[in-house]
């Protein structure tokens, strides 16, 4: 299987790392040297997907086209060079023409009747902001009194946005993938964000209660059935009360969760997403065992190590693979002697979630951990 990656950062990474792990052949397009995903894959090629000598150089040999970027005019460049190649283009536009605008899947939220959290000024403070065509992160602020949202709502009056409540409560996300009449879902991981609202750990499997897994994943079905989802979309919860509160959804390749739920269950999503779109019906995802895998970022510096979102990893340039790394058994880094500051995205299997838990830190402490805000994380999610 060869496949064509549009896009090099963060889901480009995502994207080369699971072709890898499936066997695949991975052809990444950016038009950045550095990206960090063009020392993952198989072959790069710098240039810009809408140029369409660039894509046809890509295209060729080629059994099916990755989106990892969320551009809408290269997205609908690149659907229509697949089309006029007779080939598969793993994207659902319609599905993501709602995902990427925060108040149109909101309102698909209320006419389903899934729980989310109260839009403003149907709940007091705080809240939480969001630019309403930004995906994950990105733009998110914690709104505590009047004040701020002055200040807020003038810093993005140029913009659409959201205001709803703030939840306090764990986040866990699950990946859904359809073909147009059916869907399955993947496995339930649970996410730790930094102080930025950016993910900067996942776990899986989640620890949640049976019957709240099982409201979950209704919800998430319900969500596809109205989409009727071609492709693949995550859909991200709070749980809060014990009640699941919908964030929101993404319909395009996530980063991180695929790669944790790889290395717990060995399903692999992109190949579920590849196999969807090139037989018919759907394939069977069999999780038989489901081991404990922990995903980690982290940031190495004259001051120490750091634990941060993702965010960090799209901007360290090219990232290649290291077995055993700091003691995981996976990692992404940029790491090569001489180069400071670094940083590194750690992966971890074994039987229970507090014995990856205790290998993070010894990592830390191998990285010349000094302290302070690694520490502290640690910490916390310990006691947690």
């Amino acid at each position: 299987m060869r496949i064509a990656i549009i896009g090099g950062k963060l889901q480009g990474v995502e994207a080369a790392y699971l072709a890898r792990a499936a066997g695949y052949h991975s052809v990444v397009i950016d038009r950045d040297q550095n990206a960090p995903a063009s020392g993952l894959c198989d072959t790069f090629i710098l240039g810009d997907a809408l140029d369409r000598e660039v894509l046809r150089n890509a295209f060729e040999g080629a059994d099916a086209v990755l989106p990892a970027i969320e551009d809408d005019e290269v997205l609908e460049h690149v659907s229509r060079a697949s089309g006029d190649m007779g080939l598969p283009f793993l994207h659902d536009g319609h599905a993501y023409g709602i995902s990427s605008s925060k108040l149109e899947s909101d309102r698909m939220f209320a006419e389903l009747g899934i729980p989310a959290p109260l839009p403003w000024p149907r709940c007091g403070f705080p809240l939480i902001g969001k630019p309403s065509g930004q995906s994950g992160s990105q733009g998110v602020r914690l709104i505590e009194d009047a004040p701020q949202l002055d200040e807020w709502t003038r810093l993005n009056a140029d913009e659409p946005y959201v205001l709803q409540q703030h939840l306090p409560g764990p986040s866990y996300s699950l990946e859904v993938v359809g073909n147009g009449e059916g869907c399955v879902a993947l496995q339930v991981t649970e996410l730790f964000m930094d102080e930025s609202y950016d993910c900067c750990r996942v776990a899986a499997p989640a620890l949640l209660a049976p019957g709240v897994e099982a409201e979950f994943r209704e919800i998430s079905t319900r969500i596809a059935r109205r989409l009727k989802i071609k492709g693949v979309f995550d859909v991200e919860i709070i749980l809060h009360d014990n009640k699941c509160k919908v964030l929101e959804i993404d319909a395009r390749l996530p980063s991180q969760t695929p790669a944790a739920v790889y290395h717990s269950t060995g399903v692999n999503l992109l190949e579920v997403l590849c196999r969807s779109a090139l037989e018919d019906g759907l394939p069977q995802v069999d999780i038989k065992r489901e081991k404990a895998a922990l995903y980690q970022h982290i940031y190495v510096d004259g001051r120490g190590v750091t634990v941060l979102g993702e965010h960090i990893m799209g901007t360290c340039g090219p990232l290649h693979l290291e077995r055993g790394f700091l003691g995981a058994d996976m990692a992404m880094t940029n790491w090569r002697p001489g180069v400071f500051p670094w940083a590194a995205t750690l992966i971890y299997e074994g039987e229970t979630r507090k014995e990856l838990i205790f290998r993070q830190e010894e990592s830390i402490r191998r990285a010349e951990w000094r302290g302070g805000r690694a520490g502290e994380f640690l910490n916390q999610q310990r006691e947690g």
